[in-house]
């Protein structure tokens, strides 16, 4: 069975920040929701779709629904939005857009009728767009999960690609903190996917959760990252982030 978001807690969601950001073009994550007749029409227009698509079911659904990025390196699939002023820098963000979906709904529009399959349609309608990359949906224990499966390399032919986090790691918790384990687990899943993933925003930074109990042998790293959320005592998401600029992920929970 799925778990859903207390409405107070997705409110976070507006001001979570994950180390990397969309620059320009006045856009924002957050999508409009639409409600009539038992169905929902999402409209999102953002540099990464999925990743706003994500932001406005958490909100507006309480879905545990979680977003790993390909890692952009086609040309094709960013764009420069470098600012006028020289100290700004140079942004490159991913060449994302807009994306609708009308979605059934119970009667009284305050759910989704079928979760998974709603986000299985908004996966396949981004694969159809020729927007970056290609995902798929996992649904593990209570969470939806988007994962990349494809990107396009320099030359802008398709190949397959796996996230970061399809990862297996062996942690000996020995009854540390999540944020130690959560570190272990980042350091872990950068030597073997080859790609440095950087800590964004974490919940555990705090000295209030539970230590963790459990050793991981070879499990997936979503598995640890699942586990490390019961440890707080409340629903959290992630979102796995890749910078174009820099080529480094961000990995943000919140």
């Amino acid at each position: 069975m799925l778990a859903f978001y207390s409405r107070s807690l997705v409110l976070l969601l507006t001001i979570a920040g994950f180390g990397v950001v969309a620059v320009g073009q006045g856009l924002s994550p957050d999508g409009h929701v639409t409600r009539e007749n038992g169905k929902a029409t999402i409209s999102v227009d953002y540099v990464r779709p999925l990743e706003a698509i994500t932001n406005t079911l958490a909100k507006e659904y309480g879905l545990l629904i979680t977003f790993e990025e390909v890692p952009i390196v086609y040309s094709g699939d960013r764009v420069d939005v470098t600012e006028s002023q020289a100290s700004r820098g140079r942004y490159v963000n991913p060449r994302g857009g807009q994306l609708t979906l009308t979605l059934e709904t119970t009667p009284d529009g305050k759910a989704l009728k079928s979760p998974a399959d709603s986000v299985g349609q908004i996966v396949d309608l981004y694969n159809q767009s020729g927007y970056p990359g290609r995902y798929k949906l996992l649904v593990a224990e209570s969470y939806l999960q988007i994962v990349p499966v494809a990107r396009a390399i320099a030359r802008g032919v398709m190949e397959p690609v796996q996230s970061p986090l399809d990862a297996t790691v062996t942690i000996k918790a020995n009854g540390r903190s999540p944020h130690s384990v959560l570190r272990e687990l980042v350091r872990l899943v950068s030597e073997q996917s080859g790609f440095e993933i950087r800590l964004g925003r974490s919940p555990f930074l705090t000295g209030d959760q539970k230590v963790v109990q459990k050793d991981f042998s070879r499990e997936p790293a979503r598995a640890v990252l699942r586990a490390l959320a019961e440890a707080s005592n409340k629903p959290r998401i992630w979102y796995l982030l890749f910078d174009i600029r820099s080529g480094v992920y961000y990995l943000g929970i919140i």
